[in-house]
């Protein structure tokens, strides 16, 4: 995408979150003129370069026809009618993550899927740092990325965990797409790759025949736990080495030398080791350093252990299945969790407690209130605070006991009083940190 497509058009950025936000500071230093339209009251132009105008107003997607260019969040549909109008009626609609791809001279190795990806970025980043020796490896998000482009050179590989919802439309694939699961937007974007550059990577059989079906065998698809091997495989976890699965006559093989990084982390490695085969890494160099690749950040690490007290920061933690896995990392000890009050209480865990972050739906809450209750489990609600886990590490204080493990595993998406999984687990582990000085 030529950049006069924005710099001699008007230009309309819906919403303006942390994306949004990059992407602008990005633009503007490209001498694009942006309008932003946002419903939030508290966002200004304040900081940024000269060419931002800001519009508060409750309808964004009205008048829409005195642009050249939308810019719109993932969260809205590229189907939506207004969006559709505008299209039809020759505007361009975009969205961060495709003028990013467009954009990006380095290879882009997207990983998409509901449950894993960032563990997948993480451990991927760390085993192509060590085995690549074209060109720099950085994984970073959509924002993130575009405080990099300029550093970012031909031979380099750019890693973005992707949410289904930035696929959802996408016109400009990444270089290379890594579908951990099922889905519409996976489905259809792995249809439009060629077939060297989608890996599909099934834990789900239904998901499997959809992208399958979709894409008309024109995707490479691997499978890194078989059916057939299910058994072996969590035999093989629980007597501490794990067999990935049988590739091309080689087997890779990973030993987890602590219960702390899990299957979570045995599934994410065997993920980043197809990925770098498929790359041409040879089976060699992948084998000779599996051992050095560690647990991703805010991915069930071991930040402190005070008073025989194990604390967990499990930030990147982002949907229900996750949290469930950091559980059965610690089903022998008793476990003081903190987490959203998002799906349904755990059963089968020995909770000692359960702390609710704030910002979750009143129906939801409750249904947790009420089993709590009925397991005789102490439950907490924070307020709607940014010292929120101080006020949590606080209130355990007299309640820990040794061996006692305290879990921050949210269970969902970044939401206030925090911007991103990474912001949250640096608030927790500040939190620790002053819980230890106080304690």
């Amino acid at each position: 995408m030529e950049l006069t497509l924005l710099t001699k058009r008007r230009v309309l950025m819906l919403g303006f979150g942390v994306e949004h936000q990059a992407l602008a500071r990005w633009l503007l230093a490209q001498g694009v003129r942006l309008t932003v339209r946002t419903t939030d009251a508290t966002v200004s132009a304040e900081g940024y370069a000269e060419g931002l105008t800001i519009e508060h107003t409750q309808q964004p997607l009205q008048n829409l026809a005195s642009f050249d260019v939308v810019l719109r969040p993932g969260v809205l549909a590229s189907t939506h009618p207004a969006l559709q109008r505008f299209a039809r009626d020759g505007g361009t609609v975009l969205t961060a993550l495709q003028v990013l791809l467009s954009r990006c001279q380095a290879r882009t190795v997207g990983v998409a899927g509901t449950r894993g990806k960032h563990t997948t970025a993480a451990a991927l980043e760390q085993l192509l740092r060590l085995t690549y020796q074209d060109g720099k490896v950085l994984a970073a998000s959509t924002a993130e990325a575009f405080d990099l482009l300029d550093e970012l050179v031909d031979g380099d590989i750019l890693i973005l965990p992707l949410a289904d919802t930035e696929l959802e439309g996408l016109a400009v694939a990444p270089s290379f797409l890594v579908c951990l699961d099922g889905g519409p937007q996976k489905a259809a974007v792995a249809a439009a790759q060629r077939p060297s550059d989608t890996l599909f990577l099934s834990m789900h059989q239904e998901g499997a025949q959809q992208v399958r079906a979709s894409a008309r065998g024109r995707i490479r698809e691997l499978h890194a736990q078989q059916p057939r091997r299910e058994a072996a495989w969590l035999a093989e976890l629980e007597g501490g080495r794990v067999v990935f699965w049988e590739h091309a006559g080689e087997v890779y093989s990973f030993r987890l030398t602590t219960k702390q990084r899990g299957a979570a982390f045995a599934e994410a490695l065997a993920h980043a080791c197809l990925v770098a085969d498929t790359l041409g890494i040879p089976h060699e160099h992948i084998q000779a350093h599996l051992s050095q690749v560690s647990v991703a950040p805010h991915r069930l690490q071991v930040i402190a252990v005070l008073g025989g007290c194990v604390f967990v920061d499990d930030a990147a933690s982002c949907d229900a299945t996750a949290r469930e896995h950091a559980l059965c990392a610690y089903q022998d000890e008793r476990v003081h969790l903190i987490t959203d009050g998002v799906g349904s209480l755990p059963v089968g865990a020995n909770l000692a407690s359960v702390t609710v972050l704030p910002g979750g739906e009143g129906k939801l809450v409750r249904s947790w209130e009420r089993g709590a209750k009925q397991a005789g489990i102490e439950l907490m609600l924070l307020p709607q605070q940014p010292t929120c886990l101080r006020l949590a590490c606080s209130h355990l204080s007299n309640r820990l006991q040794e061996n006692d493990v305290v879990l921050f595993s949210p269970g969902m998406t970044a939401r206030k009083p925090f911007r991103s999984i990474e912001e949250r687990g640096a608030a927790f582990l500040e939190a620790v940190q002053l819980y230890a000085k106080q304690a």
